[in-house]
Parts: C-alpha cells; structure tokens; sequence
C-alpha cells in the first residue's frame, strides 16, 4: 500500500514552524532547561515561574540590560537543540 502522504516533504514544510516552537519552549517545562542554562551563563537564576532573578531575588525587569541576551542565548540553543517535534 503507498503512503497517503510524503514523510520527507512534511517533514520539510515544518521545518521552520519547529524550530520556532523548539525557540518558544524556553517559556515551557520542556525548553525550561536552556532558560536556567543561559541565565546561569550570565550569573543569574530562574524562579519556578520561569522569572530571571537578579542577585538579590528580585525579578529581572525585561529592560535590564542582560535580559534580552539572556532569553536570545536561550532560544538560540533551545531551537537547535530541544526535542520538541522530534517524535514526528
């Protein structure tokens, strides 16, 4: 029996929506690892909510001067390396 659908051509159309969700996953349980590993790169900690917290504890506001480079860095290794959408 053929296959009703082309495996490798699906596999190519989603390519770029994967890569996207694998960058997003860094706001989730499973691309939550790449968040903790980027802040601690920076010096900081995560709290249970996904919060980059600054020396003191507080909440890293997002104009802080590292927020940004903080989740950059962490999307950048969550899209080339988190599971997400592997299974497919």
């Amino acid at each position: 029996m053929s296959e009703i659908w082309d495996e490798e051509a699906m596999l190519k159309r989603l390519a770029v929506p994967l890569k996207e969700a694998r960058r997003m996953s860094i706001y989730g349980n499973e691309g939550r690892i790449f968040l903790i590993a980027a802040a601690d790169s920076y010096g900081y900690d995560i709290d249970q909510e996904g919060n980059i917290l600054l020396k003191n504890g507080a909440k890293m506001d997002s104009k802080h001067p590292d927020y940004i480079s903080i989740i950059e860095s962490a999307k950048k290794q969550a899209g080339n390396e988190s599971s997400v959408g592997r299974d497919l």
